[in-house]
């Protein structure tokens, strides 16, 4: 089985709504999966967490997932899933690691990441470890760091899940798709044209 993982931080945008948002759409479009969000505020989900060991900042906690032995699919929490994503793990089979090509940035370096949903087969404790014991915050993000730092050639969503996966922002509105990431702004509670319910 499974394990869909997210991240909560505090101090930023999120609240526990989001990851319960997260939590219910998984459950409705995802097959038989674990449910699993590392945070540093357990006491206020409603479902089971893992406490964050480190006070990373911002996106840099979501270096935390890699503490998780697969398969594991992590989304953002800005993630919204509209239809059935079994297809999708799928299709990534026993793919060792699987990554988005930027959106932006990847019509020109179609080796370019974004981190926003990723999915491994193994072990990438290794990650976690060359992060915790050299921790250096690129400006690009964690996905800068991973660019240079994956010891493996990973895979691409957009390469083996063609059109199912788009960006709010960067891909036009499409019947096949069946995950919208809303890098950025606006986050999906600040926008009507994809329906996103968060208590």
């Amino acid at each position: 089985m499974i394990t869909i993982a997210t991240v909560l931080r505090s101090g930023g945008e999120y609240e526990p709504r989001h990851v319960v948002a997260l939590r219910d759409m998984c459950r409705r479009f995802a097959p038989m999966h674990r449910f699993i969000c590392l945070t540093d505020k357990p006491n206020a989900l409603p479902l089971e967490t893992i406490e964050l060991l480190h006070d990373w900042p911002g996106w840099w906690s979501k270096m935390e997932i890699f503490r998780l032995r697969g398969p594991v699919l992590y989304l953002d929490l800005d993630t919204v899933i509209v239809r059935d994503i079994s297809p999708v793990i799928e299709l990534a089979g026993d793919d060792e690691f699987v990554i988005l090509r930027d959106f932006y940035r990847g019509r020109m370096n179609k080796a370019a990441m974004q981190s926003s949903m990723m999915l491994w087969s193994g072990d990438m404790s290794r990650l976690y470890r060359a992060f915790r014991e050299d921790q250096r915050f690129y400006l690009g993000g964690d996905q800068e760091w991973l660019e240079q730092h994956l010891d493996i050639a990973p895979a691409y969503w957009q390469d083996i899940c063609p059109r199912s996966i788009s960006s709010f922002k960067a891909s036009p509105r499409s019947a096949s798709e069946r995950i919208i990431i809303f890098h950025g702004h606006p986050r999906p509670w600040q926008q009507d044209e994809v329906k996103y319910a968060a208590a």
